[in-house]
C-alpha cells in the first residue's frame, strides 16, 4: 500500500507540473494573442495612387501609425504616424517622375519619443532612388511632428509592380510602461499609377 502512495504521490507531483507549465504556455498565448491583436490595431501599409498623365500631379497618402494595441500595461494611443505628400510628373502605366515627397513624421503620445533611423525608396526589383543619410536620422519629442521634404528627382519604375516607401524607427518608453510597449516600428507606402 506504501508503495501506491508513493507511486501515486509522484504522479500527482508530475501531473502538478504539467498543470504549471500548461498554465504558462497559455498565459504566452495570451500575451501573444494580445500581441497579435496590436498588430491588428495598427495601419503600418498603405497604398497610394498617382494619377497618369504629364502633370503635374500632387497626392497625399493616407495615414499611417503603430499602436499599442489592447496592452493594458502601455500608453494607448497612436505611438508613430505618418503621411507623405507626394510631387509626380509624367506618371504612365511603368514609371513616374518624382519630385519630391513631404512626409510629416508625428511621435503621437506625449512622453514617448520617436527616433527617426534608415529610410529607403525602391522598387520590385529592389533598385534603390533615395535612402535616409545619418544626418537624417532625427528625434521627435512625444507629442509633436516633424514635417521632411525629401527631394527624390528620379524617374521611378513600375514595371515589376509598386515603388515602396518605408521609414523605419525607434519608439522610445516611459518608466511606467513595460518593455514591449516600445522599440523598432516601420512605415511603408506603396506607390502605384492609377488603373
Amino acid at each position: 500500500m506504501t508503495r501506491i502512495r508513493a507511486f501515486l504521490g509522484r504522479k500527482t507531483a508530475q501531473f502538478g507540473l504539467l498543470a504549471v507549465a500548461l498554465v504558462a504556455i497559455s498565459g504566452l498565448v495570451v500575451v501573444n494573442g494580445d500581441l497579435a491583436q496590436a498588430r491588428a490595431n495598427d495601419r503600418a501599409v498603405t497604398t497610394t495612387y498617382l494619377l497618369r498623365g504629364k502633370g503635374p500631379v500632387t497626392n497625399q497618402s493616407d495615414q499611417l501609425y503603430v499602436t499599442s494595441g489592447t496592452q493594458a500595461t502601455c500608453k494607448k494611443g497612436k505611438k508613430y504616424l505618418l503621411t507623405a505628400t507626394w510631387y509626380a510628373r509624367n506618371v504612365t502605366k511603368t514609371s513616374a517622375y518624382i519630385d519630391k515627397v513631404v512626409v510629416r513624421y508625428s511621435a503621437g503620445i506625449k512622453g514617448k519619443s520617436v527616433f527617426l533611423a534608415k529610410g529607403e525608396l525602391y522598387d520590385a526589383s529592389g533598385k534603390n532612388y533615395w535612402g535616409a543619410g545619418t544626418a537624417d536620422h532625427v528625434k521627435i519629442s512625444g507629442g509633436r511632428s516633424l514635417t521632411v521634404t525629401h527631394h527624390i528627382r528620379k524617374t521611378v519604375s513600375f514595371a515589376k509592380g509598386p515603388v515602396t516607401f518605408k521609414r523605419y524607427a525607434t519608439v522610445g518608453g516611459t518608466g511606467q510602461e513595460a518593455v514591449w510597449c516600445h522599440g523598432p516600428a516601420a512605415l511603408q507606402i506603396q506607390l502605384r499609377p492609377s488603373r
